[in-house]
């Protein structure tokens, strides 16, 4: 029988007496072993099924604790990763608005420049440069 992947098992194991009895094994750098950490023959070993959650727990604490805390620590890390991007999101999002918004005052200030520039070429054409000059320096003082 093949050794299966690294990991914590219930396994058949075959006596020295020759008869066979199921027993925890965790499987380690491919080299199968005891819960208390005593090498097994992999001749020996047979019938390999994946721990449950509560058997690992129950028979393996440390090694689940020591799984566990590593695994608050990735997912405190993740907790922190997704605020950074919804924070730069945050950020992304309101500097969009604001392009936004200026790009509409900005339009605005075109349609009024556009129209006294008109007015403006209306005034010249009838010859009042005067009045030209004055609405078209008002347009251009005009605040966005």
């Amino acid at each position: 029988m093949s050794i299966p992947k690294d990991g914590y098992y219930i396994a058949l194991v075959q006596c020295d007496s020759g008869g066979e009895v199921g027993m925890h094994v965790q499987v380690c750098g491919g080299i199968p072993q005891t819960h208390r950490g005593q090498a097994l023959l992999p001749s020996a070993c047979s019938q390999f099924m994946e721990a449950s959650t509560s058997e690992f727990c129950r028979v393996w604490s440390k090694d689940a604790a020591l799984e566990l805390d590593a695994l608050r620590t990735a997912n405190k890390a993740l907790v922190e990763s997704v605020k950074d991007r919804e924070r730069e999101r945050d950020h992304a999002n309101d500097v969009a608005d604001a392009v936004l918004r200026e790009n509409a005052a900005l339009q605005e200030r075109v349609k009024r420049l556009e129209e006294a520039g008109s007015l403006a070429l209306g005034y010249c054409a009838k010859g009042d440069l005067e009045s030209a000059d004055e609405v078209w320096g008002k347009a251009k003082k005009a605040k966005p």
